[in-house]
């Protein structure tokens, strides 16, 4: 979007921090651990910039990847010395369905399965 800067730049190589929003329900702890695999095991010594954030809201996970960016300690106020630079990409996913088990798409059992007649209420949501 026009709202990123180009040019921000960070090794792709290391492992991004992961930041997961909005995943209360065990549903919710699921799709949120199934993603976290997605990055490898969970190291907490960030040697790079990079952060990557899913947030849930009404049910769409919305993806965001951003770099930290530290400023100048004598130029920058004392809250404004790090910040969050977004680079790109963007998207947003909506849970279709959740099988147990192996993925057999005929025989399997499912724990979640969407339908558009399951969102009849603004307030109840799955994830």
């Amino acid at each position: 979007g026009a709202d990123m800067k180009h040019g921000a730049t960070c090794n792709p190589d290391d492992r991004p921090e992961l930041l997961l929003n909005g995943f209360g329900t065990r549903l919710g702890h699921r799709v949120g651990r199934q993603i976290g695999s997605l990055f490898g095991a969970i190291q907490p010594d960030f040697r790079g910039r990079r952060v990557v954030a899913f947030h849930n809201q009404r049910d769409f996970v919305f993806f965001r990847h951003y770099r930290y960016v530290f400023r100048d300690l004598e130029n920058a106020e004392k809250d404004d010395r790090c910040a969050l630079q977004e680079i790109g990409p963007r998207f947003t996913l909506k849970l279709r369905s959740l099988q147990l088990g192996l993925f057999a798409k005929r025989t399997g059992e499912y724990e979640y399965v969407w339908r558009p007649d399951s969102q009849v209420s603004r307030k109840v949501f799955a994830l």
